[in-house]
């Protein structure tokens, strides 16, 4: 039986949400549904949509995207650019397999447009100057709209991705601002973003659920994006309350898959080194958290991966 998710709605509201572990979420409302940055789950059909944020094993692995790309449910991926490159970083993976009727690449509606970056020839993430003229500098489509679903595409900053050969044009990488349409709830999952920016302000007051990574910003940066968006309810995602929880391997030398780039690496769990100046634990980070989110006028509320939860 779901466990309930209150935000003061009807009670007719037919919409759930499921933490996956890691950063992994699965949302579905009545007979459709989405997931976004699938790890080693999920392995069930009902997902009709995948996003990825970006191309990191943990949020695009590619044996789970396969499994979801060839369920009956499947219609479409939707992921950054950046996923169909190969990265020089041994925790980067390319869909290489997808065929181009699978997928749709999205662009940033928002962005950080005080970050320097390059325009072209090559990508070398935020180290070098553009000039924002008259509207985006990113190009193709930045919203994805179908089956009662409208997803704005944020930018994710801070996670490279080191293509190791010349590329034309920008390679963004993605998060998202999820509504259902049919219920009115609306989301958002950062990926692995390390930092704010103004155009995050551009859903404050809109913002039901914010899908928060644990560590990834610090408490400064995690203060400065709730006071941008406002957010009802602040889910912490991106780690593991305990070691044999619903599962993120603690590394591939122990567990599952038999990965050798990875092998030895440690996934994000309650030891995954925080930054300077941050709680060794995340339970210590999530206590510091409620405090913030209470004192903006936002709701913290721990969910338990692998469990559904039902919106109410």
């Amino acid at each position: 039986m779901a466990k309930i998710l209150d935000l003061n709605l009807s009670p007719e509201t037919n919409i759930s949400i499921t933490w996956m572990g890691n950063a992994t979420v699965g949302i579905k409302s009545g007979s459709r549904g989405i997931v976004i940055d699938p790890y080693l789950h999920p392995k069930t059909e009902g997902y009709q949509y995948v996003f990825c944020t970006h191309e990191h094993y943990d949020h695009s692995y590619p044996e789970t995207v396969k499994y979801l790309v060839e369920t009956n449910s499947f219609k479409k991926l939707i992921i950054p650019r950046s996923c169909l490159y190969p990265s020089t970083r041994f925790f980067s993976r390319q869909l290489a397999f997808l065929e181009p009727e699978q997928y749709e690449i999205l662009s940033p509606k928002y962005y950080d447009r005080e970050s320097t970056r390059v325009g072209s020839a090559e990508y070398v993430g935020h180290s070098r100057s553009w000039s924002d003229l008259d509207g985006s500098i990113f190009s193709g489509p930045n919203n994805f709209c179908e089956d009662d679903w409208d997803v704005d595409a944020f930018e994710m900053v801070g996670e490279d991705p080191e293509v190791p050969f010349p590329i034309e044009g920008l390679m963004p990488q993605l998060a998202y601002f999820v509504r259902d349409l049919s219920s009115g709830i609306t989301f958002y999952h950062f990926g692995d973003n390390h930092w704010t920016y103004s155009d995050m302000g551009k859903i404050k007051g809109k913002l039901d659920i914010m899908l928060l990574p644990i560590g990834k910003m610090g408490f400064e940066e995690d203060e400065k994006a709730i006071q941008y968006m406002s957010p009802k309810i602040i889910i912490p995602i991106h780690w593991r309350d305990k070691v044999e929880d619903y599962p993120i391997p603690k590394n591939y030398e122990t567990y599952e898959p038999p990965d050798q780039a990875i092998r030895g690496y440690h996934l994000p769990h309650p030891g995954d080194p925080p930054y300077p100046g941050q709680p060794e634990s995340p339970y210590a980070y999530i206590e510091q958290l409620d405090l913030i989110a209470e004192r903006n006028g936002s709701r913290l509320v721990q969910i338990r991966a692998g469990e559904t939860y039902d919106i109410r």
